[in-house]
């Protein structure tokens, strides 16, 4: 890590959490660009407090005045929360931010990146999404699977967007033996209530799943392990836009992953 330290602050939270063998939850800073301020500051401030209160630690990821930041002071998150037009940047944007000295929230697949190197083995998100293709805006591309490829990780969402993203998902995640785990579930959760398909295996207990990452990394059969949660019930999210349904749904998540990151940092 210690060459990534040029570019890249890890806050003493984090820090003395890997210290202390605390499950340390990583995810992106989108959060700040969805909503307004004040409302995405204290959005953020509900996600970091929960868990907190179940006994982990946030690793929000971004990036300010062309440093990376994994875990982001109250000072720092509340100059980041009220910018205004905020990009979002993926992996080929990070080096021209730090250039530049500029500032982003980042995409998922960058926080997977970013998050890897400072450490962190378990991420949150909501709905599993795709990217539209830059130069064909009909197609869509499944960016984050090239960082399930190669790190032992656990990323726990609610589902899938779409049921067209789901088949270029599923494709991706099929094609690169990436395991599909269904907590509790038989079927994936689709925002759009398409037609779904199954997940590759259903298990019902957190321990089942530690042990199921424990034998596939000690296996040396390296890449992630994605971990499909239950999405909330539709009729609360006819109250809610996408964004809301969407990080409420992170926010769901926190609890698994605070129970599997209490083991998941012990695997080798």
């Amino acid at each position: 890590m210690i060459f990534y330290e040029k570019y890249m602050d890890i806050s003493e939270e984090i820090l003395r959490g890997f210290k202390e063998n605390k499950p340390i939850l990583g995810f992106d800073s989108k959060i700040i660009k969805d909503f307004k301020f004040p409302e995405n500051l204290n959005k953020i401030y509900e996600i970091e407090d929960r868990i907190r209160e179940l006994g982990g630690v946030p690793a929000m990821i971004a990036v300010l005045n062309g440093r990376i930041k994994v875990g982001i002071s109250k000072n720092d998150l509340e100059i980041l929360c009220k910018m205004s037009e905020l990009p979002e940047a993926s992996k080929k944007d990070i080096p021209y931010l730090i250039l530049k000295n500029k500032s982003g929230v980042l995409s998922f697949d960058s926080t997977l990146l970013v998050g890897t190197l400072a450490g962190i083995k378990v991420f949150l998100t909501g709905y599993l999404v795709c990217d539209k293709n830059s130069y064909n805006h009909g197609e869509y591309v499944y960016k984050d699977i090239s960082e399930y490829l190669n790190k032992n990780i656990a990323i726990i969402s609610c589902g899938i967007r779409s049921e067209k993203e789901m088949k270029v998902i599923l494709d991706e995640l099929d094609k690169y033996d990436v395991p599909l785990i269904g907590y509790q579930l038989d079927e994936i959760p689709l925002y759009d209530k398409g037609k779904t398909m199954k997940v590759n295996y259903k298990i019902e207990i957190p321990s089942e799943l530690l042990k199921f990452m424990k034998i596939k990394w000690e296996l040396d059969i390296t890449g992630g392990v994605m971990i499909i949660n239950e999405d909330m019930e539709l009729n609360s999210k006819n109250t809610l836009s996408w964004d809301g349904v969407n990080l409420y749904n992170l926010f769901n998540n926190i609890r698994l992953g605070i129970v599997l990151g209490k083991e998941v940092y012990r695997i080798r």
